[in-house]
């Protein structure tokens, strides 16, 4: 199957001695999704249970607040895997919305079918580890970038690590992701 390959691709890159019969039954849980362009994959509130390991495309993790303003929690694009991982550890609804702001390609697999091989495949408990590290690592950048740098620092930061994103995105989602108004971004720019 075409799409257990880019899977077992991307965990191998996770985990060396990753093999593919460690994909063992996860083969009846792979289906490839499309998401068209500023569609919805799931919003605030619903109850998401799948990882998506994205082949093509570009994602929007977002907060709103009651009065509309959008935060951006992060971005995801092809070659990386999301999931709303603190509702399924919580087995809550999800906090956020995630938009697909380019057509997506992903495979999904249901959380559950993962964590079922962790419990028997020491390979896949190292997977389970190295994305949660992974997650981990990302929000503490996140963190600290929020709460140590100015918006003038915020954004360059962006620019030197996102330089693939800067032409895909539009400016209000930069904007909202710095935290920070378009026209705040617009000033940034402008100083060059």
């Amino acid at each position: 199957m075409e799409e257990l390959e880019g899977v077992y691709r991307y965990l191998k890159t996770l985990v060396a001695d990753f093999r593919p019969e460690d994909l063992g039954s996860l083969a009846d849980s792979v289906r490839r999704e499309v998401f068209p362009a500023r569609s919805t994959v799931f919003r605030e509130g619903d109850r998401y249970r799948k990882v998506l390991f994205l082949k093509r495309g570009l994602l929007k993790k977002s907060y709103a607040t009651e009065d509309g303003k959008e935060f951006v929690k992060e971005f995801v694009w092809e070659g990386q895997s999301t999931t709303p991982y603190a509702a399924i550890l919580r087995d809550e609804a999800c906090t956020y919305t995630m938009e697909a702001l380019e057509e997506t390609e992903a495979l999904s697999v249901e959380y559950d079918a993962i964590e079922a091989l962790t419990r028997t495949n020491p390979r896949w408990l190292a997977v389970a580890k190295r994305l949660a590290d992974f997650h981990f690592l990302n929000r503490e950048d996140r963190e600290m970038e929020l709460l140590k740098f100015s918006a003038p620092e915020r954004y360059a930061r962006f620019k030197a690590r996102f330089p693939h994103l800067l032409g895909r995105l539009r400016k209000q989602d930069i904007a909202a992701y710095l935290g920070i108004t378009p026209v705040s971004l617009s000033r940034l720019e402008g100083r060059g």
